[in-house]
């Protein structure tokens, strides 16, 4: 019972790992009406109607085609149209998926230049942890556990004839493999934890909740502000990075979450 008991765990170990990885890796495959689509949209950029085109890259990724591709053509296609509050939005969705892109970046530095938008740079273990996207993360850390786990059955069934230091070698890095990607995408998630994108061309930071109350400072579209718990009717309590905070309407920014509506 007891060698049953443990190959059984890394056994299951494995199989999680495998399973994940293939999540993480595949996604989802385009089907050919998408690929009309996405090619159609396209063609609208080229031609210059970015209306359509908008609509097209629109309703791709209301469809579930969330790709890095799909956000920073529909981000080009604001661009070029002026509208540079939700260029910048849909740039940084994009660049979450595939932070590695120079053209993603470039597009979106020359979108915060247009907006005027100055933005601080992140400290250096956001960058590290933002320089691979949430699914290569979760690819290493699948990796990590079928590295474990293969380890453990060859130690339960005596397969595995190494010397132990190489094992415990081996088992550090394969650990290494886990925890570095779950604290990468620890700090992903807090940064992005409601951070949005001004889109209205006409938002006040106010000090209430209220179309008529003061307003604390105007913010111009492409502004990036934390959305906090607190909200009033339409209205949600924001902060700057400045820390002043203040109200703004739920109409006038979106959030940078891909999976927000």
């Amino acid at each position: 019972m007891k060698f049953k008991l443990t190959c059984i765990l890394p056994v299951a170990i494995m199989a999680v790992a495998a399973l994940s990885y293939h999540l993480a890796a595949l996604g989802k495959q385009a089907s050919a009406e998408s690929e009309n689509a996405f090619a159609s949209a396209k063609r609208a950029v080229e031609e210059e109607n970015y209306a359509d085109a908008i609509d097209g890259y629109s309703s791709l990724i209301e469809s579930g085609q969330h790709s890095a591709a799909s956000y920073h053509n529909l981000a080009v296609a604001h661009h070029r149209s002026g509208d540079l509050g939700r260029a910048i939005l849909n740039y940084e969705r994009a660049a979450k998926l595939d932070p590695r892109a120079s053209d993603i970046r470039a597009n979106l530095e020359r979108a915060r230049k247009d907006s005027a938008i100055l933005e601080a740079p992140a400290p250096g273990y956001e960058r590290m942890a933002n320089s691979l996207s949430p699914n290569a993360w979760s690819a290493i850390a699948a990796s990590g556990l079928f590295a474990l786990g293969l380890i453990a059955v060859g130690r339960a069934m005596r397969l595995l004839d190494w010397p132990s230091r190489a094992i415990r070698a081996s088992a550090t890095i394969a650990v290494a493999a886990v925890t570095l990607p779950a604290a990468a995408l620890a700090v992903q998630h807090r940064a992005s934890e409601g951070r949005a994108i001004v889109t209205s061309a006409d938002t006040s930071l106010r000090v209430s909740p209220f179309d008529l109350a003061k307003t604390v400072t105007g913010l111009k579209p492409g502004k990036a502000i934390h959305i906090l718990p607190e909200k009033h009717g339409d209205f949600h309590l924001a902060q700057l990075e400045s820390g002043q905070k203040g109200w703004v309407k739920a109409s006038e920014f979106e959030n940078t979450n891909i999976t927000a509506k």
